[in-house]
């Protein structure tokens, strides 16, 4: 992946994230996203909308926030900032509290292709 300042940084791996969303300050259902590349040099996490709409995804923003849906129902909402950069209401689950099934990686180098393959989010099925 080139960076803003044209630098280039590769993946070590893909695997699999558990997201904890806050809808109005308050834990909501967990939120599966898949197919998640591990870029250790990133200093910060990145999403991608285009991605996320090829899903079937929809975001709505009014001032400085954003709500992602899917099906008619909000799963998960962004605030963004002055500059301009959004940062998800929530917080990743470390490994060690995800669900079982949630934390599977196979490290792997990654081509620049494999990079904008993409990704695939869901919702975890209900047992």
């Amino acid at each position: 992946m080139r960076l803003g300042d044209n630098s280039v940084v590769w993946s070590e791996g893909v695997g699999v994230c558990w997201f904890e969303p806050l809808l109005q300050g308050s834990p909501a259902p967990l939120v599966r996203f898949s197919n998640v590349l591990y870029v250790p040099q990133l200093a910060s996490n990145l999403l991608s909308l285009f991605t996320l709409t090829a899903l079937g995804y929809t975001f709505t923003g009014t001032g400085h926030s954003l709500a992602f849906s899917k099906d008619g129902q909000v799963l998960f909402q962004a605030m963004v900032s002055g500059c301009c950069i959004g940062q998800l209401l929530g917080r990743t689950l470390p490994a060690l509290h995800a669900p079982q099934t949630a934390y599977a990686a196979a490290v792997a180098p990654l081509t620049l292709r494999l990079w904008h393959y993409g990704m695939s989010v869901s919702q975890p099925q209900s047992t």
